[in-house]
Parts: structure tokens; C-alpha cells; sequence
């Protein structure tokens, strides 16, 4: 499915959501739970599990079984989210001697330190933001949080949609979900715009990407083929 495709078709999709107003209710009390919330994500991964032909979202039940599903899913995503956080913790660990020391010169390598780390996580970060993201779909069709850490099967998934079209799909998700979160800014309301807003975003994104790449990770994770009988 085209790019633009893959985010147009997900709009109908998340408006049944409105039409079952108790449902959506409780995923906003549920999202905004620490910890209870993993049963939000198990539910965000079932709709990538579901994949495309599924014309509505599942209902929100079994919360057992979707709060280990997305407890798998959060394991995942902060693993993959550490990278760029443990640069930046051996930078300031390196840099703290110089701060110490003194100095112009202590001072001036501290700066040239902390400046470089910095660079060296937002690399990281961009990273996640590439191969993470597939690391997460990968594991939530599985239900393995091994599978999103697979970078063989993680680049197939890439070189399946062409890695420009990958690159222009997360910086899409990345430029909706920062608009929607701008809602939170409005004075007095934005955060009780943005609680409503947050699980139907989730939602919409995560069905995108079911548009966008199930047909890649369902050939990726398909069984090699037999080898050839003995002449």
C-alpha cells in the first residue's frame, strides 16, 4: 500500500472507535495508569496482529491477555530506547573529571564532550526511531520480544517497503503525532483534549503501519523454503 494510503484508510477506521464511546472510556482510564497501561499497548500490538483485513479495531477485552502482550512490547521498546541513554550517561560519566578539574581548559573539554555525546545519542536516537520501530512490529505479530531485536528479519522488513518509503513513513508518524501532541498545549483543556486523544492517535498510527508494512513482515517471518531433494 502506498504511504499516503496507509494513513488516509486508518481515519474511517479509528472513528468506530467514537461510535463505542464505553470502550474508549476505559482505554483512556486504562492509558493513564502507569503499569496498567501495558494492557493499551497489548491491545495496540493485537490490531497489528489482527492485520489489514480487519475493517474495525477489536474490541477492548481480555485485559490478561493484552496486559502481557504489552508488557512484552514495553520490554522491547525500552531496550531498543537504552541505546541513545546509556551514551549519554557514559558521556556525563567521562565529562565529570573535566567539569572537576576546572578551568578553561577543563571546562572547554567538557563542553567538546557533552557536545559530541549528544551527537552521538541523537544518531542512536534516529537508529531506534529506523529499526525500532520494525523491531516492535516484529514483536508484536510474534508475541517474541526476541523478534524485535532480529536485525536480519528487521532489514528484510526495511528492503521489502524500500527504505526511502521507511524513512518517509516514520517521519510522517513522527510529524501527525507531534501536531496531535501540540492539543496538550492549549491552556486550561489541552491535557483533557489530549487524554481522549492519545489512544485514538495510538490507535490510527498503529493501523497505519498495519496497512503499511503486515504484507512485509507476514513474507519476512514466512518459513525458509525446503531445500532441493538430493539428485
Amino acid at each position: 500500500m502506498e504511504i499516503f494510503d496507509s494513513f488516509s484508510k486508518s481515519v474511517d477506521y479509528v472513528s468506530k472507535l467514537l461510535s463505542r464511546g464505553s470502550e474508549l472510556i476505559v482505554m483512556i482510564i486504562v492509558n493513564i495508569i502507569p503499569i496498567v497501561n501495558f494492557i493499551f499497548l497489548g491491545y495496540c500490538a493485537k490490531i497489528f496482529k489482527e492485520g489489514p483485513a480487519k475493517d474495525e479495531p477489536p474490541k477492548f477485552e481480555n485485559f490478561g491477555e493484552l496486559f502481557w502482550g504489552g508488557l512484552k512490547i514495553f520490554i522491547v521498546g525500552l531496550l531498543w530506547a537504552l541505546l541513545p541513554i546509556i551514551i549519554l550517561v557514559l558521556a556525563f560519566v567521562l565529562a565529570a573529571p573535566w567539569y572537576w578539574i576546572g578551568s578553561g581548559l577543563g571546562f572547554a573539554r567538557l563542553g567538546v564532550t557533552l557536545i559530541i555525546a549528544i551527537f552521538i545519542a541523537l544518531l542512536a536516537g534516529i537508529a531506534v526511531g529506523i529499526f525500532g520501530v520494525i523491531g516492535l512490529l516484529l514483536a508484536a505479530k510474534t508475541g517474541e520480544i526476541a523478534k524485535g531485536f532480529s536485525f536480519q528479519q528487521i532489514m528484510a522488513v526495511i528492503n521489502s517497503v524500500g527504505f526511502a518509503n521507511h524513512v518517509i513513513w516514520v517521519i510522517m508518524a513522527a510529524i501527525i503525532a507531534f501536531i496531535v501532541g501540540l492539543v496538550g498545549t492549549i491552556p486550561l483543556i489541552g491535557w483533557l483534549i489530549a487524554l481522549v486523544v492519545s489512544p485514538l492517535l495510538a490507535t490510527f498510527l498503529v493501523r497505519a503501519a498495519t496497512l503499511f508494512y503486515s504484507d512485509a513482515v507476514e513474507k519476512t517471518l514466512l518459513p525458509p523454503p525446503p531445500p532441493p531433494p538430493p539428485v
